[in-house]
């Protein structure tokens, strides 16, 4: 059993954000802890507000090897950063995730995963802009394979497919698939 904490304050300014509602200084905190009942099973879970964030970061991870080249994995979490498209936002994204993992050969890797994730849009400042408060949830399946060569180099493929989202207007998006593939060298 691990247990891991901290906390602190931080300042935050409004530098361009109209009648900013997290400016000044601010309580900053991280909580962890990870507990392995047995050789094969572990837990952990983490709480924290650090840095800029507005809204606490959450993640809760179950483990289970049932062999020695095969693992299982069920993650729940609350991540946030900054909106890649309206300014004065973040994104918190909040969500389910399984995985499956099995090394195939000494140096071969399949993972596949599958879960679900939805996105909220929350504002800094005080003026209401859109797209506030709107959301999208969606599905998704991943699967990737790893061929590690040696200790620097290793080729990988990963495909990802999600369901559709589903925004809280009612409106729908159609699937997205992408795959890609890539050689990595580690230096």
């Amino acid at each position: 059993l691990t247990f891991e904490g901290g906390i602190g304050l931080a300042y935050l300014e409004d530098d361009g954000i109209e009648d900013g509602e997290e400016i000044g200084l601010q309580p900053r905190y991280l909580v962890s802890a990870s507990y392995q009942p047995t050789e094969k099973t572990s837990l952990r879970a983490s709480l924290s507000l650090l840095g800029g964030d507005i809204r606490p970061n959450y993640r809760f991870e179950a483990g289970w090897q049932p062999r020695v080249n095969t693992g299982l994995s069920f993650v729940l979490y609350q991540n946030q950063g900054f909106s890649l498209t309206t300014s004065e936002q973040v994104q918190v994204t909040r969500g389910v995730i399984g995985t499956l993992s099995q090394r195939l050969f000494s140096k071969i890797s399949l993972t596949l995963s599958g879960g679900w994730q939805q996105t909220e849009n929350v504002n800094l400042s005080g003026e209401a802009q859109e797209p506030v408060g709107e959301y999208d949830a969606y599905t998704f399946v991943t699967a990737s394979l790893l061929w590690q060569f040696n200790d620097w180099s290793s080729w990988s493929a990963t495909w990802w497919n999600s369901g559709g989202n589903t925004s809280n207007l009612g409106s729908r998006n159609s699937p997205e698939t992408r795959a890609t593939v890539s050689f990595n060298l580690t230096f």
